[in-house]
């Protein structure tokens, strides 16, 4: 295998990925990067992580959309896996709202910036949530 694999053993690759997160193993991306790969360089190296974070990406949805479980970044030290503990599942659960609340954040950030500018219609910056409500038809136009 070259510095990456094409994509038949890509394919192959991720489905041993699956396989050993359902046996219940804990990987971090420098492991799976040791376990497949030996890179000469740190160019190899960072190439060939960039591509083990998106068979990352890939098995994390599998998990959610054909089996129905939480897979994703469980510890402090960078452990991929299904979440099994209580402790994982607090981990997961806290990681997962701080990115919630800042992208929230952000986004109430962008509304009033862009009220305040005038680029929003007028009752648009008093809404309580980010979404519009759907706008109602009048029963007399119809």
């Amino acid at each position: 295998m070259g510095l990456l694999p094409n994509r038949k053993q890509s394919k192959e690759l991720v489905a041993d990925l699956r396989d050993r997160f359902v046996d219940g193993e804990k990987l971090s991306i420098d492991d799976v990067v040791k376990d497949y790969f030996n890179p000469k360089s740190p160019y190899a190296y960072l190439v060939v992580k960039n591509k083990v974070k998106a068979w990352m990406q890939l098995v994390k949805r599998h998990f959610k959309i054909h089996q129905g479980l939480w897979f994703g970044n469980i510890d402090d030290e960078g452990h991929y896996g299904v979440v099994t503990t209580e402790e994982e599942a607090r981990y997961a659960l806290i990681r997962y709202y701080r990115y919630v609340k800042g992208t929230v954040a952000g986004a109430s950030l962008l509304v009033s910036d862009a009220g305040n500018k005038g680029l929003l219609p007028e009752g648009m910056r008093r809404e309580r949530f980010l979404l519009t409500r759907p706008i109602e038809e009048d029963e007399d136009e119809n």
